[in-house]
């Protein structure tokens, strides 16, 4: 099973044509100063004017990349990408587990509507590595933010107590933990939705702000996203603590 991308395109361009359309209005700021401090007030305007065009055809290319992509859904057992420049993260749903308890007695944790615990599994794939990264260079993943979406569209977070209460002693791992090559964890999130929830899907994105001018990437303004489809879910009065 291929596994899908937080890009629709290629994350290199995407990266590539950020920093260097960066890099050419940082160049382009202290030549405009200088043009004005030295009164070259034609080239000063020129430029200004290039710098314009330049951030306005950028802006195009982003947008029309966000028009012509699609909503993709990761298949239950499948993964998604999560790309690191140099390398990939990849993630993806286990199982699903819905209970209207969550903890041990007496501190277990009820649920509004139903608790859906998401099981997830992390991993760094070694094949994704650059040829410039070093092969045993832990990983430190991007920040990441996950919520649950209905057939709706309704978003809801993830029930922080319900979560700490699954965790015991301590807290549930992060999907942000350092990590080498080839290695892998487990982890869990936990969402309170409406017994009649209706299509419940999970969507990970992350949240570095820098993503939102990546061309392609599933964060730029108005582009579409990819979420994990859930497996059926076993069902439980109560789940423990891991």
């Amino acid at each position: 099973m291929q596994p899908l991308f937080n890009f629709q395109g290629s994350a290199p361009f995407g990266y590539l044509a950020f920093l260097g359309t960066a890099a050419l209005v940082f160049l382009g700021g202290i030549a405009l100063i200088i043009f004005l401090l030295t009164e070259r007030y034609t080239l000063a305007k020129r430029l200004a004017q290039l710098g314009l065009a330049s951030g306005a055809f950028y802006l195009l290319v982003l947008f029309c990349f966000s028009a012509f992509s699609s909503d993709q859904a990761v298949a239950a057992g499948g993964e998604k990408y999560f790309c690191e420049v140099d390398c990939h993260q990849a993630i993806s749903v286990v199982g699903v587990e819905r209970a209207k308890l969550v903890g041990l007695p007496p501190a277990e944790v009820p649920a509004q509507g139903e608790f859906y615990i998401v099981k997830l599994r992390v991993r760094f794939d070694e094949h994704t590595i650059s040829a410039r990264r070093p092969k045993d260079a832990p990983l430190h993943p991007s920040p990441k933010h996950a919520v649950a979406v209905d057939a709706d569209g309704t978003v809801y977070r993830p029930s922080v107590e319900a979560e700490l209460a699954l965790a015991g002693k301590g807290a549930l791992p992060s999907l942000t933990l350092p990590i080498r090559p080839g290695d892998a964890y487990e982890t869990s999130l936990v969402f309170d939705l409406p017994a009649n929830v209706r299509e419940p899907r999970l969507l990970i994105t992350e949240t570095d702000p820098v993503t939102s001018f990546l061309i392609g990437h599933e964060n730029s303004f108005f582009h579409k996203k990819t979420t994990f489809q859930l497996p059926p879910a076993t069902a439980s009065q109560s789940a423990k603590s891991e």
